[in-house]
């Protein structure tokens, strides 16, 4: 929980570049967490289904079955 919270503060020194990337990397992270389920993955990210639909396509990320 304490690594969730220092994340705010995290942020207001990246670079938008910076950003993208971690955010790519929790998507990668979510995805293999949870064995490639795109439901479950936006459940742990706290997002919509379709927004990391979005996010996976904006990434150019892919995921085989």
């Amino acid at each position: 929980k304490k690594a969730v919270e220092a994340i705010p503060s995290m942020m207001s020194s990246l670079s938008l570049d910076q950003l993208d990337e971690l955010e790519k990397e929790m998507i990668i992270e979510a995805m293999t967490m949870t064995g490639r389920n795109k439901t479950q993955a936006a459940i742990l990210l706290n997002v919509s289904r379709n927004s990391l639909l979005r996010k996976i396509e904006k990434y150019n990320l892919t995921f085989s079955d």
